[in-house]
């Protein structure tokens, strides 16, 4: 229950959230498109039941499509459920931690007045949607920390299971709540129940999507994208060691690797992920190079267009995903050192990407251009070059930031520690602030390891993090070894 004097936050929050809304939709009136947005409204337009990401982006743009063909009122939507998630987590932190005025006008700025929201919301893409459903599920499993209750085990179930159907960057978000559930004070039958039932919707989820790309492709298989994102990292390691170990290449894998290997010889390209002017930089062999050859002389289920045709692209998938894990298994160190390390190194500093392009604002005027203007009435995403330049200047600042916001958290918690933050009196308060690290560390694993870092991939995490940097340094500031000075909520929830 909000506290009389926090209803200003609430009437500010949704004040202002209309005003710099309605504002940014005068002079920015049409929505922004990028490549992966015109196949999820293909997907959407098509009622696929799988697709090259995970299908919940396209069946949330089919369901609007039954209430409004309104590309203006779904970035509106968008956005509106990304604030109200941000105003759910911001009063969590208030009830449970009790922050200064300061620090609270503070963190109400950045989450209300935050450009990078408002930008990312009016993308017909699922990032503003899942980072909406990230920051609930973060909120909810504070509270089951704080006063646990069964309804909540489902509540939580449901919005990773939600999170985990539109963007496959939640594949961790079950191990770090199954840890959270095991620390809990639910009760053992409820810890049980809450990591099963997570468990039983992903799990189901998957065979869902399997039996739908069999149909769609001719293959089961969970996700053709994330098996040419395997390849696609195993390449930026192996083409710099494919001449050290040519041999044991299973006999499956060696017409691939001849290819491969034909044109690291032929070219002697070796690409980085910390060059950010690159094409396709961190993603470039999923559009250029040996593996869309090797797919276009073995696969030729319908015509090449310029988005991949899914009948070709999946089962490609399907072996690339295999061949890309035998790859990093055979050379783990230099996957590490060629992909894992300087992919970390992007995790603090990632590329603007969508941001620092014009690709947004160029309508297509193929068929794909066509499905969006028949699924949403899109006709044209021109603005003024003024307009273009403004966004690109702002979002520009944001790595500079996310890499500061980075390092501030990090000392942060090793000022917090240093000074006896493991014996604050208040348990649950602590168990809060523990979960947050280690939600930091999961994410940023498997960003190094699993995910071309961008911008857009990090705004959760950054979400996250600002507030608890600002609460940990006040509780050092305010000093720990005499006395926990911050104003956190007695553990009601024992009683």
């Amino acid at each position: 229950m909000i506290k009389r004097d926090n209803r200003r936050y609430l009437w500010t929050a949704l004040g202002v959230s209309i005003v710099l809304f309605s504002l940014f939709k005068i002079f920015y009136p049409h929505p922004f498109m990028i490549w992966d947005s015109y196949m999820y409204v293909k997907g959407a337009l098509l009622d696929w039941d799988a697709n090259f990401w995970p299908i919940g982006y396209s069946k949330f743009l089919h369901l609007f499509s039954w209430l409004s063909r309104s590309a203006t009122l779904l970035v509106w939507l968008q956005y509106m459920v990304l604030e109200s998630a941000c105003l759910l987590f911001f009063f969590t932190i208030l009830f449970l931690f009790r922050p200064s005025k300061l620090l609270a006008n503070i963190i109400f700025v950045f989450f209300f007045c935050n450009p990078i929201l408002i930008y990312i919301s009016n993308y017909i893409l699922s990032d503003s949607l899942f980072t909406a459903l990230s920051i609930l599920w973060v909120t909810q499993l504070m509270w089951i920390i704080y006063h646990p209750r069964p309804y909540m085990i489902l509540v939580q179930a449901l919005l990773l299971a939600f999170a985990f159907s539109i963007r496959y960057g939640a594949l961790y978000y079950p191990i770090f709540a199954t840890a959270v559930l095991l620390f809990s004070r639910l009760s053992i039958r409820y810890k049980i129940s809450g990591i099963l039932l997570q468990f039983v919707l992903v799990v189901s989820f998957i065979f869902y999507t399997r039996g739908a790309m069999l149909g769609l492709t001719g293959v089961r298989q969970f996700s053709p994208f994330g098996g040419w994102q395997v390849a696609n990292n195993a390449l930026y390691m192996y083409s710099h060691v494919y001449n050290e170990r040519a041999d044991a290449i299973p006999v499956q894998f060696y017409p691939l690797d001849s290819t491969v290997r034909s044109y690291f010889d032929r070219t002697h390209r070796t690409e980085s992920l910390l060059d950010y002017n690159a094409e396709g930089t961190g993603f470039y062999f999923m559009i250029r190079g040996p593996l869309i050859t090797y797919m276009n002389m073995n696969w030729q289920n319908g015509p090449d267009t310029t988005l991949p045709n899914l009948r070709k692209f999946g089962p490609a998938g399907y072996t690339y995903s295999e061949y890309g894990g035998f790859l990093i298994t055979r050379f783990p160190v230099a996957f590490l050192r060629y992909w894992a390390f300087p992919n970390s190194l992007r995790y603090f500093y990632p590329p603007t990407e969508m941001f620092s392009k014009l690709s947004p604002y160029i309508f297509r005027l193929d068929q794909y251009g066509k499905m969006a203007t028949q699924l949403f009435g899109i006709r044209t995403l021109a603005v003024g070059w003024p307009l273009i330049h403004l966004q690109m200047t702002l979002t520009s600042w944001y790595p500079m930031f996310f890499m500061l916001l980075n390092l501030s958290f990090v000392l942060a918690n090793i000022g917090f520690f240093f000074f006896g933050g493991l014996k604050i009196e208040n348990k649950v308060s602590l168990y809060v602030i523990l979960s947050i690290d280690l939600l930091w560390l999961f994410n940023l694993c498997f960003s190094a390891l699993a995910a071309c870092t961008v911008l857009r991939y990090q705004i959760f995490i950054m979400l996250v993090e600002f507030p608890f940097v600002l609460l940990l340094a006040d509780l050092i500031y305010q000093g720990l070894p005499q006395k926990v000075k911050m104003a956190m909520v007695n553990d009601r929830g024992k009683s």
